[in-house]
């Protein structure tokens, strides 16, 4: 049986799809199922073309709505960026509905990804 799982997905400007998705696929078990991309509003397009490529929704959440996550691994340079501390792990955790990170953030060139478990 397998575990659904939501990918949080956050990325400099330059970042590609194809980069994301290589990211992801490096990430996620054969055991798991994703069920959803989440990310913030500022990369709705990107987090929106991965979610197509792996045929799954879309989760998109404003900066105020990541900023009420804890997470474990918080950066300053991500909140100078887009206001939040967090978003691969916040979205993650948002996207999976307050299930826990199995895979923290992880970053290669220009994408950060996290993963986390669908809640009950």
């Amino acid at each position: 049986m397998s575990e659904c799982v939501v990918v949080g997905i956050g990325a400099s400007s330059a970042a590609t799809v194809l980069e994301c998705l290589e990211l992801v696929g490096s990430l996620v078990r054969s055991s798991w199922t994703v069920s959803a991309v989440a990310t913030i509003e500022a990369k709705r397009t990107l987090g929106g073309s991965v979610a197509d490529a792996l045929g799954v929704r879309c989760s998109v959440f404003t900066a105020d709505e990541l900023a009420s996550i804890v997470v474990p691994d918080p950066s300053s340079r991500v909140r100078a960026a887009v206001g939040v501390s967090s978003v691969a792990e916040a979205a993650a955790i948002r996207g999976s509905g307050g299930g826990p990170l199995v895979v923290g953030k992880t970053s290669r060139r220009g994408v950060t990804v996290a993963i986390a478990c669908q809640a009950d």
